[in-house]
């Protein structure tokens, strides 16, 4: 009834915290249209590119099932004929000022989804942690209850900024595959064709907003069930590179 009296309001949650925001609707559309209009991250599209989508997923999984590389219920699994491309909407960070908005995509149902959320599963179950991993903070708490650390230290809390957006494909592509004698262990799919089923992914980045359609232009599609696990080799490979070049040793590094 409120709404329905008052139109030009949105409801929905903020960014952090259980909290419900209300909004006026075209001040959040054009926030969102202003973090849509950087051009070096997103771009419009004039085309719908679902057609093209839906046919490069059919013809990699019609390969895979005539290969006998996956079975036909994993094939009738995979495949989504009617899929629509993903939606962006915004949560307002309401912790600061003028409350940005931060940039959610929802892929479900989408033409590749599944295929992402395949891809995960073999990766998330082959590869290996990283040294670094912890689980959360009481994992966190229990690594280091028991160090002791002289007082010439600094503690160091690091952050990366839009990590989906920053990771090069071809960082993210060399990230897979240098791994792959991990992933050939849970997946009869060869290299090639495995390695061309995440570049698919990756470079599928269209998502929609108030009836337009955007790419983003650089980095892993935000809000794939791939981006994830992409991001989290490729911060592996960079945190081990820069801790082998370092001239001391850390008591510790976690993330």
């Amino acid at each position: 009834m409120f709404l329905n009296e008052n139109q030009s309001l949105i409801l929905t949650r903020a960014d952090k915290g259980n909290v419900t925001v209300a909004l006026d609707k075209d001040t959040y559309i054009n926030k969102m249209e202003e973090l849509l209009g950087d051009r070096e991250t997103y771009k419009l599209i004039k085309k719908d590119p679902t057609r093209k989508l839906t046919t490069s997923l059919r013809d990699l999984l019609t390969r895979w099932r005539n290969s006998e590389f996956i079975s036909k219920s994993t094939y009738r699994f995979l495949y989504n004929s009617d899929g629509v491309l993903p939606r962006a909407y915004g949560l307002p960070k309401i912790q600061k000022q003028n409350w940005p908005l931060r940039l959610i995509v929802s892929s479900l149902n989408s033409p590749l989804y599944q295929l992402a959320s395949f891809l995960h599963r073999t990766m998330l179950k082959s590869f290996p942690k990283a040294n670094s991993y912890i689980s959360n903070s009481f994992d966190l708490m229990n690594r280091i209850s028991n160090l002791c650390i002289d007082d010439d230290y600094d503690l160091i809390s690091l952050d990366v900024i839009s990590v989906f957006t920053n990771i090069p494909t071809e960082i993210a592509m060399d990230s897979v595959s240098s791994r792959w004698n991990y992933t050939s262990h849970n997946c009869i799919i060869p290299k090639t064709e495995f390695l061309l089923a995440v570049k698919l992914v990756l470079n599928s980045t269209f998502f929609t907003f108030n009836n337009n359609i955007y790419q983003q232009t650089f980095g892993t599609p935000t809000g794939s069930p791939l981006s994830p696990i992409i991001a989290d080799i490729v911060l592996q490979n960079l945190e081990n590179c820069i801790l082998e070049k370092l001239s001391f040793t850390l008591p510790f590094y976690f993330r």
